[in-house]
């Protein structure tokens, strides 16, 4: 998840002149959800909006470097974090873990997408994912203190061509539901930019009878 952003400095640094403060979505304690897609930004919020908390920072990255590739990110991920903050590197971090950290601490977990992909690779079933999230979330969202949870949307593009590609993009749209369902706040980050996803209660207004509903004829009297 390293941005272009992450790789140059200049342009993290970069922000375009704004007339008018911006609106705030204030973030307080239990789970914060932020979804996305690859490159979104989403990480970068998250680090960028732990910097204003007070006390400790424990950062909880389930990436693991396979390839030089995902070594590399992990290591510039690493360097753009504060020295000061915790570190819990756990590929499936689950809700007995945090018991081991300090109760004053905000947590980023990055990412709950591998963390899925991590569960599933070493023979979880779809339910054993699920549940293994919920219960983190759960635990995650009895803390004093806030909680940043960082996903990834995986099932807004083509079809998987493969029958794990597409067990994956249906086991993370579950798990990301069950966690959305246990967090006080939800967001979505596109281009930066943060859209709040707000919980709505569908109605359905009762309708006529189906012996009062007219059927359209055509000329011929057929539909």
């Amino acid at each position: 998840m390293l941005s272009e952003e992450s790789k140059s400095p200049e342009l993290a640094r970069f922000r375009p002149p704004i007339d008018e403060a911006r609106p705030t979505l204030k973030v307080h304690s239990g789970v914060t959800l932020l979804l996305g897609g690859a490159r979104s930004g989403k990480s970068d919020l998250a680090v960028e909006t732990a910097t204003q908390w007070a006390g400790p920072v424990v950062f909880v990255a389930t990436a693991q470097a396979h390839d030089d590739d995902m070594a590399e990110r992990i290591s510039a991920h690493q360097q753009d974090r504060p020295d000061s903050w915790g570190l819990v590197e756990h590929p499936t971090f689950s809700a007995t873990d945090v018991d081991g950290i300090d109760e004053s601490a905000l947590i980023i977990i990055d990412c709950l997408t591998l963390l899925v992909s991590n569960l599933l690779l070493s023979g979880s079933s779809e339910h054993q994912t699920v549940t293994h999230s919920a219960k983190l979330a759960s635990a995650l969202a009895q803390r004093r203190t806030p909680t940043f949870i960082i996903s990834n949307e995986v099932g807004l593009g083509v079809h998987p061509a493969t029958t794990l590609g597409a067990q994956y993009r249906d086991t993370l749209g579950r798990v990301n539901t069950a966690v959305s369902r246990r967090a006080s706040t939800v967001a979505m980050v596109i281009a930066g930019r943060v859209l709040p996803l707000v919980d709505l209660e569908l109605q359905v207004t009762p309708g006529p009878n189906r012996a009062d509903v007219q059927t359209p004829e055509g000329p011929d009297g057929h539909l």
